[in-house]
């Protein structure tokens, strides 16, 4: 076996001068640290822009389409309402106060059932009716509007106003307006 000497580096601290990072170092990193942050705000800012920008365009694309339908649809609301609807009351109605008093009124028991419409109302509602077991008795009643009844048997009463009903339909279609208020402020 051979002996030899083992050479050993001195840790002294005299020798240990080495204290770390230059200055330049440190400047350079905060240099390059506030670079890539204010880089960082910048493209976050943009993106902010961007996002803001494209959520505008939606709303407005959105906007656009909803008055677009919304107007599309006027025609079909005016057409429903003051010629279609009407037309179908007109023509049903006889047949609606017929159906009505088959089946919420008993023909054919002891206490009779009658009917109060409109004066223009008679002819048609009685040519329905006859054909009810016990017969009907249709009463013109110049205080009820065109297209109403007042049906009864014993304490029973019903009333059917489809006129009312026409105008309440017609109105809550005409509600439907292409231009929604909330929006006109912001164009």
């Amino acid at each position: 076996m051979m002996a030899g000497l083992l050479n050993l580096e001195a840790f002294d601290a005299a020798e240990l001068s080495d204290t770390g990072p230059s200055e330049d170092y440190h400047k350079g990193y905060a240099a390059g640290h506030n670079a890539g942050y204010d880089a960082a705000c910048a493209q976050a800012d943009a993106l902010r822009r961007d996002l803001a920008q494209t959520l505008m365009d939606i709303s407005f694309t959105y906007n656009e389409a909803r008055h677009d339908v919304l107007s599309s649809l006027a025609v079909l609301v005016t057409a429903l309402t003051d010629t279609i609807l009407p037309h179908c009351v007109a023509q049903g109605f006889a047949r609606q106060v017929a159906d009505l008093v088959l089946t919420r009124f008993t023909p054919g028991a002891e206490d009779g059932i009658c009917i109060h419409v409109h004066p223009d109302q008679v002819t048609a509602l009685q040519s329905v009716t006859d054909a009810i077991p016990g017969g009907v008795a249709v009463i013109a009643d110049p205080t009820l509007p065109p297209h109403a009844a007042w049906i009864g048997q014993g304490q029973v009463e019903t009333y059917l106003d489809m006129d009312a009903h026409l105008a309440r339909i017609s109105e809550l279609l005409s509600n439907i307006s292409p231009i929604d208020q909330r929006n006109t402020a912001n164009g």
